[in-house]
C-alpha cells in the first residue's frame, strides 16, 4: 500500500492527455494528485499553496515531457522543486524533445508518443503501473462505477464545451508559460456563466391573443432540473445547451462519487445511434457495465445530446425515444436541440426548457475571464458600451449585431480570438466571414506551433468544406465513421485538425468540433445554385416559432462569403423572406432593389395598418414578420409597424416595439409613448382586472425598452409628452423619467426641472404623485443635473433619512414609508451627481457620498 501521493506535472497545453491518463491511473489503484481534479474549485493564493503543498507531501513526480513543458516556466520549477525535495520522478514522453532537463534525462521514461493509438497507449499504460507498483505500491482498484464517474469528471474537465474551444490559453501561452506558479485554468472561472434559462414548461399557448403566459426564467440548469425530471432542452447553435449538458454530467458524477444514493448521470450522444433498432439498443451498446441498464432506470441521470444532430432518421428516432419515454415515465431525462430544429418531426411531448442569450453582466464577466485587462478595450469594439440589450427574440441588425453574437458564448469566443488577432477594423458580423477568420487564426497557430501534418490554410479547408458538404448533402449524422473523414484529410491531418479545435474525436468516431463550424465549412464549398435547392418554405410551430432547415446556417454564412449577394438573397424573398431577412441582418451589403422587395414581403405578411384589435391570420408570423423588418432597419415599414401596435396580442406589440427601436426612426416615439400607461380602455375581453393589469405591464414594458433603446431621437418627444402632463397617468409620467434619465440627454434637465415644479407637495394620500416624484430625483441623478441640488436638498430637508437605514438588504418589507423613501432617492440622486455642492448637502445630513443601492422602478408601476 503507498503512502503518499504522486504528483502530476504537465504543461496546459496537454491538459486532455493529462487527465486521461490520471483517471486511468487513479482507476487502477495509483495514489495521484493532479489540480484539475483535486483543486478544481480552488482560486487565488489557495490555489498556489494547494499544488506547493501537494508537491512536498507526495512521494514523487509524473512528468508529461513535451516541447511546451520544457518552455513553461511553472512546469520546470515544479521539476526543479521535486528534484530538490529528492522525489521519485516518472518522465511521461508525449512528444518529443531534443534537450530535455537533466532531471528528466536521469530517469526512465515511459514512452506515450503514439498516445493517439489506443493499444500503443494502453501498453505504455500498463508499463507505467507496473513500475509505480514496484516503487510506490498500489491501492486496490476501483470499483467499475467509481472507475466510470471518474473517467467522465476527467472528460468533462478537458473539454468544457465552448470556453476550451478556441483554447485561449494556448493562445495566451508566451504569458502563462513564464508564470512562477501553475495558472489555475481560466476555463473554470468561467465555467456556467451561459446563466440564465427560461422555463418554457408545456407548449406554450399560441392562440394568437393576448394572454399572460410569460415564461418563468432561473439562474442555473440546478434550477430547471427542481422543476423538471424530465425536459428539451433548447437553445441557439452556440447558446451553450452542450456545454451545460456537461456540466450537469460533471457536477452528478461529483455527487454520486460522494453519495451513493444520487443518480447515475450517462451523457450519451443521440447522433452516434447508428444501427441500433431501438433507444433500447442504443442505450444497451452504450452502457458501460456489464449489467442491464433497463434494470437500472429509475437511478439514472439520462443526458442526452444532440437531438437536431441525427441526421435523415431523425424523425423515426425521435419517434422511438418518445415511445421509450413513455414507457418508462419515472426516467429523469434531459435532452438537447436547437431551437429552430424543435418541431413536429422531433417533439417529445415533453416540457421545454430555453438558454437564454448572455445578458450584458454575464458577457462582461465571460469576456473578463479571458481577456481580463483588455477586455474592456474588446467590449468597446463591438459596442457593449453604446448599444442596449434588445429582449430575446428574433435577431438584430445594423449597429447591434455583434452585441447579438456576443450573447451566445461559442460566438463570443469566436469573437475575442478573432480580435486578439487582428487588433484593428471592423469585427465581422456575419458568422460566414467570423468563422473563415476563426478557422485562419486556429490553423496558423498550429503552423506556429510547428505541428507535424500541417498543411497551407487552402487546403485544409478545401479538405474540410468537401467533408461538410458530403454530412449535409447525404443527411450524415455529426457522428462520422473513420471511412468517411479518411476520405477527405488522412489520420495525420485529422490529428492536426483536431488540435487546431476544428475537429474532435469522439467514442463513435470523429465530428466538427461544433455543428457551426461544420455549417461554415459547407458554405464554404456549396455553389448558390445548389443551396438555393435546399431552401424550405417557411414554417412556423407553436413551441419554436419559425422552423429552421438543416441548411439555413449553411446559407447565411454563404451569403456573407460571396462578393455580392444580391442574387442570392433575391431568390430567397421568394421562397423565405424570413432567412434572407437575418442574411441581410447578418451585415452584408445588398442592393436598394433587393432590400425594397424584401420589406413589401414582409410587410405583406399583416397588411399595411390593421384595425384595432384585428387579429391577423397567424400571429406567430406576424410577429416574426415585424421583427424582421426591425432587424434589416426597414425605414419603409414605420408606419405599417406602428399600426402593429394595435393588434390585440402581446407578443406582436413587444415585437412592434423591438422593431421601431431598431429601426431608430424619430416618428415612432410618439405612438411608443401612447403604450407606456396601458390601454385597459379598448380590452374588449372578459379578463379579470389584476389579470389585465398584468397584460397592460407587459406592454408598457415593452413600450420603455424600446424608447430607451431609440434613444436620442425619442428624447423630443418624451420631452413634449412631460409637458403635456394632463394627456398621461402617473404610471406614464413615471415611465417618461425613467426612460429620459437612463438615456442620459443632457437636453432634458431643464424640461424635467420645469415638470418638477408642478409637482404638488408630498402627501401620502396621493401615493401615485410621490412616484412621480421618486421618478423625477432618480432621473436628476442619472442626469447629474446639477441644477436640481437646491430642489433635492429640500425634499431632504422635509424628512431627512436616518443614515444607519439607507443600505437596505431588503427595501420593502418592513422599512420606510413612502415619505422616507423620497428622501432616500434624494439622497442618492445627489450623490450621483457627485459635485462638491451636493456632496455639501449630504455631509449636512450625515449621509455618505456615494450612491447607495435605492431603485424605485420595482414599486412604481402598479
Amino acid at each position: 500500500m503507498p503512502n503518499a501521493h504522486l504528483f502530476l506535472s504537465y504543461s496546459h497545453l496537454e491538459d486532455a492527455f493529462a487527465l486521461r491518463l490520471a483517471a486511468d491511473l487513479r482507476a487502477a489503484g495509483v495514489q495521484l494528485w493532479m489540480d484539475r481534479l483535486d483543486a478544481a474549485l480552488v482560486t487565488g493564493e489557495d490555489w498556489r499553496r494547494a499544488i506547493e503543498k501537494s508537491l512536498d507531501a507526495s512521494a514523487g513526480m509524473l512528468a508529461v515531457v513535451s516541447p511546451a513543458y520544457v518552455e513553461s516556466d511553472y512546469c520546470l520549477k515544479e521539476l526543479a522543486r521535486a528534484a530538490d525535495r529528492k522525489k521519485r520522478i516518472y518522465p511521461i514522453l508525449l512528444r518529443p524533445v531534443p534537450q530535455p532537463p537533466l532531471d528528466l534525462q536521469l530517469a526512465q521514461r515511459v514512452d506515450f508518443t503514439r498516445a493517439n493509438d489506443s493499444n500503443c497507449y494502453s501498453a505504455a499504460l500498463a508499463k507505467l503501473i507496473r513500475d509505480i507498483e514496484a516503487t510506490e505500491g498500489l491501492d486496490p482498484r476501483l470499483d467499475p462505477v467509481s472507475s466510470y464517474l471518474l473517467h467522465l469528471i476527467a472528460e468533462m474537465e478537458s473539454i468544457k464545451g465552448v470556453h476550451d474551444f478556441v483554447a485561449l490559453a494556448g493562445e495566451a501561452e508566451d504569458t502563462t508559460s513564464h508564470s512562477a506558479v501553475r495558472p489555475p485554468p481560466r476555463v473554470m472561472a468561467a465555467w456556467g456563466l451561459e446563466g440564465e434559462f427560461a422555463l418554457l414548461g408545456d407548449a406554450p399557448d399560441v392562440s394568437g391573443s393576448i394572454g399572460v403566459g410569460q415564461p418563468a426564467h432561473v439562474e442555473s440548469i440546478a434550477e430547471a432540473l427542481d422543476h423538471f425530471s424530465r425536459f428539451i432542452l433548447l437553445g441557439a447553435p452556440g447558446a451553450g445547451k452542450t456545454t451545460t449538458l456537461r456540466r450537469v454530467a460533471m457536477e452528478a458524477a461529483r455527487e454520486r462519487l460522494s453519495k451513493r444514493s444520487a443518480p447515475l448521470p450517462l451523457l450519451l450522444r443521440l447522433p452516434a445511434w447508428a444501427n441500433e433498432s431501438t433507444f433500447e439498443d442504443f442505450l444497451r451498446a452504450h452502457w458501460p457495465f456489464d449489467s442491464d441498464p433497463l434494470d437500472a432506470l429509475d437511478s439514472l441521470l439520462l443526458l442526452l445530446d444532440g437531438l437536431n444532430e441525427i441526421g435523415a432518421f431523425g424523425s423515426t428516432k425521435a419517434a422511438a425515444l418518445k415511445g421509450f419515454l413513455a414507457r418508462e415515465p419515472d426516467c429523469r431525462v434531459v435532452v438537447t436541440c436547437r431551437s429552430g430544429d424543435y418541431g413536429a418531426e422531433l417533439d417529445l411531448e415533453l416540457p421545454c426548457v430555453e438558454v437564454q442569450p448572455m445578458d450584458e453582466a454575464r458577457v462582461r464577466r465571460f469576456a473578463t475571464v479571458y481577456l481580463e485587462n483588455d477586455a474592456e478595450e474588446f467590449l468597446e469594439r463591438i459596442g457593449l458600451q453604446e448599444v442596449q440589450f434588445a429582449p430575446a427574440g428574433g435577431f438584430a441588425g445594423g449597429s447591434r449585431r455583434l452585441v447579438t453574437l456576443a450573447r451566445n458564448p461559442y460566438l463570443l469566443v469566436a469573437l475575442m480570438a478573432v480580435s486578439r488577432e487582428s487588433a484593428t477594423g471592423a469585427l465581422p458580423a456575419n458568422p460566414g466571414v467570423l468563422f473563415r477568420k476563426l478557422v485562419a487564426v486556429l490553423w496558423e497557430r498550429e503552423h506556429r506551433r510547428q505541428t507535424a501534418g500541417w498543411v497551407p490554410y487552402a487546403d485544409i479547408v478545401a479538405r474540410l468544406s468537401a467533408l461538410a458538404s458530403e454530412v449535409l448533402t447525404k443527411g450524415l449524422s455529426t457522428e462520422l465513421p473513420e471511412e468517411v473523414v479518411t476520405a477527405h484529410a488522412d489520420s495525420e491531418l485529422v490529428e492536426v485538425a483536431c488540435r487546431a479545435s476544428l475537429l474532435e474525436h469522439t467514442e463513435q468516431g470523429t465530428r466538427f468540433y461544433h455543428q457551426l463550424m461544420q455549417e461554415y465549412f459547407a458554405a464554404e464549398a456549396c455553389p448558390v445554385d445548389v443551396l438555393l435547392a435546399h431552401v424550405e418554405a417557411a414554417t412556423f410551430d407553436g413551441v419554436v416559432g419559425l422552423s429552421r432547415g438543416p441548411w439555413d446556417e449553411v446559407i447565411i454564412a454563404k451569403a456573407g462569403l460571396l462578393p455580392n449577394a444580391d442574387e442570392l438573397v433575391d431568390d430567397l424573398v421568394q421562397t423565405n423572406p424570413y432567412l434572407a431577412a437575418e442574411a441581410v441582418a447578418s451585415g452584408i451589403l445588398v442592393g436598394d432593389a433587393v432590400r425594397f422587395r424584401l420589406t413589401e414581403k414582409l410587410v405583406a405578411v399583416f397588411g399595411a395598418r390593421l384595425s384595432a384589435w384585428e387579429l391577423p391570420p397567424d400571429s406567430v408570423e406576424t410577429e416574426m414578420a415585424i421583427r424582421s423588418l426591425g432587424a434589416i432597419s426597414a425605414v419603409d415599414a414605420v408606419e405599417p409597424i406602428i399600426g402593429a401596435l394595435e393588434i390585440n396580442n402581446t407578443g406582436i406589440i413587444a415585437a412592434a416595439c423591438d422593431a421601431l427601436a431598431e429601426i431608430g426612426d424619430a416618428s415612432a416615439a410618439p405612438p411608443l409613448i401612447s403604450q407606456l400607461g396601458g390601454w385597459d380602455n379598448g380590452d374588449k375581453t372578459q379578463r379579470p382586472p389584476s389579470m389585465r393589469r398584468k397584460i397592460f405591464a407587459q406592454i408598457a414594458d415593452s413600450a420603455e425598452q424600446a424608447l430607451i433603446r431609440l434613444g436620442e431621437a425619442g428624447v423630443p418627444s418624451c420631452i413634449d409628452a412631460l409637458g403635456q402632463r394632463s394627456h398621461y397617468n402617473d404610471n406614464s409620467l413615471a415611465a417618461l423619467l425613467y426612460i429620459l434619465g437612463r438615456i442620459g440627454s443632457p437636453r432634458a434637465v431643464e424640461p424635467i426641472m420645469e415638470f418638477s415644479k408642478t409637482l404638488l407637495p408630498f402627501s401620502v394620500a396621493m401615493a401615485n404623485m410621490d412616484v412621480v416624484r421618486a421618478y423625477t430625483y432618480q432621473a436628476f441623478g442619472r442626469l447629474r443635473a446639477k441644477q436640481a441640488i437646491p430642489l433635492l436638498a429640500k425634499a431632504l430637508g422635509e424628512d431627512s433619512p436616518d443614515p444607519e437605514s439607507l443600505p437596505y438588504a431588503e427595501l420593502w418589507g418592513g422599512q420606510p414609508n413612502l415619505s422616507e423613501r423620497l428622501s432616500l432617492q434624494a439622497a442618492r440622486a445627489l450623490a450621483l451627481i457627485d459635485a462638491e455642492d451636493a456632496r455639501e448637502v449630504l455631509r449636512a445630513h450625515g449621509l455618505p457620498e456615494i450612491p447607495v443601492p435605492i431603485f424605485v422602478p420595482d414599486w412604481a408601476v402598479q
